[in-house]
């Protein structure tokens, strides 16, 4: 027998090809277009294929995506539509990601034909709105979600910012008529951002997975919220970020609320007012193996009597700290990094680095089973300033600073409150790498150096990290006046703060390295500590994409509309 006469069409059967094309067209570490690329070049590898892959409208049906780009791709969209014709009566699974440009209509188009023309086979949806997109009108897509979806079984609406749909009531969306049509048999995800979930829905039932964000419509009190969550038993993964108008009373009450079992709960994540946090938390019976997230904030000033607000915000913040971060700790089997950041208003904690996650507006989209995460606030209130300090004595004297080697902080020297760094610095006796996300952070830093009668903290140090303003223009480009004033800025307080202490690795990340470089070696300051630590200069992975401005954002030219028609 001649090999070579045979292909791999006479080793491999009709059944287990298929099996490995639609694996292909389902992986979940590829991304929809290099699956749709994928198939298509496997239909051109022999006629077998060819055939095998075009008949099997199951394969195609899992390729439906639409990706809004400013130039319109006319191939691609007539690639769709050729894949939307393969599918046949298949079910569905459909990607959309939606931008504001004024071009690229055919896109929007394309869309509309699905939801309208293919609405009943979608099994699953995925519309992600990255941009600011201020109509109700030009956010009609949404309208198609109340429509009864009898075959629908992941609906995923992610809005990325909270200003996206702006003034437009497209929360109202789910309320009349309701969302799906109180018909979805079958869902069993959801994540609704600026929709109306009916709490009293039958297919809630089936869920194992609900996000809400903090412009949906839910419930309205923990009382409600906990009577909806008793007949969702199947849940897994639940995230209620939205806003519960009714508060708890006091922390007494919570008590009297009912228990909740939810018995297959791995990640719980609640975003509200700490006494709401904190009922929902303490009242929902989950598994000691379920990691719980907590974004606790509420207006600062007066309670409802128009007198001082008497809420003990430092048993609150001890409470849900110990119920969720704290808890956290023990699912880890070593917990060496912490990230910090610290503001007069607020405290976040995380157990990785995530700067960007330095407003509280941004927290409750970086909640995630991935991260162990923890924000309070107001931490000093006017009415109750020295609430701070026991809030964040208690937590830095706890045991989490033990084993923490790696501290990422940010806490910027013009929006701390005085004294707020100390019971944080007089606890980081174990930590080797420090990063810092600013030159503010770090003059902070030295001015407690300065004004603490204690030991300098950080005597020590493997790793020295501090990210470099991007704005400093590059290497190429002509000095102006205040380049040695800039540069200063940042130098000095370097210098200041690595001059007493032993550090083996100054690490500076910016998007302008060959600049920085040249700033480090004409300083004799810098040349002098650079004798004894190594200097690495790396590209800052945050500053990636933030020259990428939505045409409607402040600093285009744009009159804020949204171009229905073509190019």
């Amino acid at each position: 027998m001649d090999l070579h006469d045979n292909s791999i069409n006479d080793f491999l059967s009709p059944e287990l090809l298929l099996t490995v094309f639609l694996m292909n067209a389902m992986h979940n570490d590829a991304t929809t277009k290099e699956r749709v690329q994928n198939t298509i070049a496997s239909t051109h590898v022999c006629r077998a294929w060819r055939s095998l892959l075009i008949d099997t409208s199951s394969i195609w049906g899992q390729l439906i995506y639409v990706k809004h780009t400013e130039r319109q791709n006319d191939k691609e969209i007539d690639m769709m539509h050729e894949i939307l014709r393969r599918s046949r009566e298949s079910f569905l699974t459909v990607h959309a990601e939606l931008r504001n440009y004024r071009t690229g209509g055919g896109h929007r188009k394309l869309l509309d034909h699905i939801l309208i023309t293919h609405w009943p086979r979608i099994q699953t949806l995925e519309i992600h709105f990255a941009g600011i997109m201020r109509r109700s009108h030009k956010n009609h897509f949404l309208s198609h979600l109340t429509r009864p979806s009898p075959h629908l079984r992941a609906c995923h609406i992610q809005v990325d910012s909270s200003w996206s749909v702006g003034n437009a009531e497209n929360h109202e969306i789910g309320l009349s008529p309701p969302l799906f049509g109180d018909m979805a048999p079958n869902l069993h995800y959801l994540r609704a951002d600026y929709l109306a979930i009916p709490s009293n829905a039958q297919w809630l039932s089936g869920l194992t997975t609900l996000i809400t964000d903090y412009h949906s419509k839910f419930t309205t009190s923990v009382l409600q919220t906990l009577g909806v969550l008793s007949g969702l038993a199947q849940l897994s993964h639940l995230e209620l970020l939205h806003e519960i108008p009714e508060t708890v009373p006091d922390l007494a009450s919570i008590s009297k609320y009912p228990l909740v079992p939810l018995p297959n709960l791995t990640y719980l994540a609640i975003q509200g007012v700490p006494e709401n946090c904190l009922a929902l938390i303490d009242r929902i019976q989950r598994p000691s193996t379920c990691l719980a997230n907590v974004y606790a904030t509420m207006d600062e000033g007066l309670d409802d009597s128009g007198g001082p607000d008497t809420r003990n915000l430092s048993v609150l913040a001890q409470r849900l700290f110990s119920q969720t971060f704290f808890q956290n700790l023990t699912l880890t089997d070593s917990f060496d990094s912490l990230f910090i950041a610290l503001t007069k208003f607020s405290l976040t904690l995380a157990d990785r680095q995530c700067f960007r996650v330095t407003s509280l507006a941004q927290i409750g989209s970086r909640m995630s089973p991935s991260v162990n995460l923890f924000a309070f606030s107001p931490l000093f209130p006017d009415y109750a300033p020295g609430t701070g300090l026991q809030i964040l004595r208690s937590i830095f004297q706890s045991t989490i600073m033990q084993n923490v080697t790696t501290l990422y902080l940010s806490a910027h020297l013009f929006s701390l409150h005085p004294g707020s760094l100390e019971p944080l610095l007089s606890n980081v006796c174990h930590v080797r790498t420090l990063e810092l996300d600013s030159v503010d952070t770090l003059k902070a830093l030295c001015e407690h150096g300065d004004s603490s009668p204690g030991p300098l903290p950080f005597l020590h140090l493997e790793i020295f990290g501090i990210r470099l303003s991007s704005w400093y223009q590059k290497e190429s480009e002509p000095e102006d006046d205040d380049t040695a004033e800039r540069e200063m800025e940042y130098i000095t307080p370097i210098a200041t703060f690595l001059r007493p202490r032993e550090v083996n690795t100054l690490r500076a990340y910016s998007a302008y390295l060959p600049y920085w470089r040249g700033v480090f070696k004409a300083d004799t300051r810098m040349t002098e500590i650079l004798c004894n630590t190594k200097l690495e200069l790396l590209n800052d992975p945050d500053a990636e994409g933030y020259g990428d401005l939505f045409w409607d954002s402040d600093e285009s030219d744009s009159d804020g509309e949204y171009s229905e028609g073509e190019e």
